[in-house]
Formats: structure tokens, C-alpha cells, sequence
């Protein structure tokens, strides 16, 4: 592995714990339960955190799992099957400016749009709408009044925008 890639790692995992501390996600021994959220996707209880992983889209979708850090920076979700899966990202609430926003959008789960670019993922509410690589609007109104507005007229609640923790 190399040095930037040990040092990358270590940097998500230190940033990973703080970020968990921070929003109020105490660790025991280095460790979060997890519950399954979508493909790839996994909530940690209790919070309103959500960790994204990679090529593990079957054992998200049925498996608890719990995400392991350490102080090295390393971090993994070990799914209660066996296997072990790669962290691509935490995902956190994110605040935007009351705006009108064309997007790119791709459904990745049930009521989860990912924001082509953004770096950024959207839960709605009762949306039932799976699309891939469509322009959408994202309408903030206000900071619980957001609104996808598809080309056909349809218009999905959206329940909270997430991103990256810093």
C-alpha cells in the first residue's frame, strides 16, 4: 500500500471518530451497530448517520453489521455473515441555501437519490420514483420544506439532504 494511501486511510478514520463523537455516536471499544439501510447502505443506530460501502450491496440489504475504526485510521463494516466490506463514506445531514437547483440524479435505494457531482445523497418521503441519470429540481423552501420536482410534474418530499463529514 502506499504511503498516500496509508495516510488517506488513517485521516478517514481519525476523522471518522471524531465526526461520530461529534454527533454524539460514542464508540465502545472502536465499534458502531449498524443497521441495513439500502444497497451499500448502512444507518448506525441511533443516529442519523449513514455509512456507505462498497461491493456490498447483498449484505446490506438483509444483515445488521457493525463498523469498525481504529486509531490507525482504518475502517471496515464486518456484516454479520462473515464478510467484511470497504467504507466509501459517512454521510451526514447537510444544510443548503434556500435556492432552486438543477441536479443530476440516480436512485440507489428505496427513497435514496444520489446527486451526480455533488457528492451528496437525498432521502425523500413516499417518492416511489427510480430514475437514472435524470435532471431534476431540488427546491429548498426552507430547512424541513425541500421538494424534488421531476421532468413529468412529479413531486417528491424530500426528507433531508446528506453529505460527506468533515
Amino acid at each position: 500500500m502506499s504511503v498516500t494511501l496509508r495516510r488517506a486511510r488513517q485521516a478517514l478514520g481519525l476523522l471518522l471518530a471524531a465526526a461520530l463523537a461529534a454527533a454524539g455516536a460514542h464508540a465502545q471499544d472502536g465499534e458502531q451497530l449498524l443497521a441495513p439501510a439500502g444497497p451499500n447502505l448502512y444507518r448506525v443506530e441511533g443516529k442519523n448517520i449513514y455509512v456507505q460501502t462498497l461491493a456490498c450491496a447483498a449484505a446490506s440489504q438483509r444483515t445488521r453489521a457493525v463498523l469498525m475504526y481504529n486509531n490507525s485510521g482504518e475502517s471496515s463494516v464486518l456484516v454479520t455473515d462473515g464478510s467484511r466490506c470497504a467504507v466509501k463514506s459517512i454521510l451526514a445531514p447537510t444544510t443548503l441555501p434556500l435556492d432552486r437547483f438543477s441536479v443530476m440524479v440516480t436512485t440507489r435505494a428505496s427513497e435514496w437519490h444520489e446527486l451526480f457531482g455533488k457528492n451528496a445523497f437525498v432521502k425523500t418521503s413516499m417518492c416511489f420514483k427510480v430514475v437514472f441519470a435524470q435532471t431534476v429540481v431540488l427546491k429548498v423552501l426552507a430547512k424541513d420544506d425541500m421538494r424534488l420536482i421531476f421532468p413529468d410534474g412529479k413531486t417528491c418530499t424530500v426528507e433531508q439532504v446528506y453529505g460527506p463529514m468533515r
